[in-house]
């Protein structure tokens, strides 16, 4: 099987030297902008457009939807892929080809998306795949954290406050 992503680009640099991605679509089609409620006068149409003839194009066999969004379902069917597997959701899984049922509350995000393999004989119990930085990245990551007296000798946690919707994310 060959793996395309339709993502925003910085999904190539996490992703791509894992190996579990063979193609990326690289495109942004955020429904609103930071403080600034949904717009479609301001909506990019015309990329959303040739996203979706580029989708159709590939004829894709199958295509998956891993979050409950709105514009999820419909790219998806948009999309034309023969089949559609995605989260049940009332009403807007009826665009969908499979559908799969996860406690959306009760499960882990890793856990839901797994369950979306249902239809073809569940998660194979597979080593996970390791991230691993690019030399370019690591190269910057160090200078960033030497310049502030962080050596390699010493203890790092990390937490990311960060979410695509300020709404979601951690205040300061």
């Amino acid at each position: 099987a060959s793996v395309t992503l339709v993502a925003r680009s910085y999904a190539r640099d996490l992703l791509g030297p894992t190996g579990l991605v063979d193609e990326f679509i690289e495109t942004d089609l955020a429904w609103q902008h930071e403080r600034v409620a949904w717009n479609p006068a301001a909506y990019p149409w015309l990329r959303l457009a040739r996203l979706i003839n580029e989708l159709r194009g590939r004829k894709f066999d199958v295509a998956f939807q891993s979050r409950g969004h709105t514009r999820e379902y419909l790219l998806l069917w948009l999309s034309g892929a023969k089949r559609r597997v995605g989260v049940s959701r009332r009403g807007w899984d009826r665009l969908l080809t499979d559908r799969v049922s996860v406690d959306s509350f009760g499960m882990q995000k890793k856990d839901q998306w797994l369950a979306l393999l249902g239809p073809f004989g569940g998660a194979r119990n597979l080593p996970p795949p390791k991230l691993e930085p690019s030399k370019a990245a690591r190269a910057r990551a160090s200078q960033f954290l030497g310049a502030r007296g962080v050596s390699t000798e010493d203890l790092l946690i990390a937490i990311h406050p960060g979410a695509s919707v300020a709404s979601k994310r951690w205040p300061l």
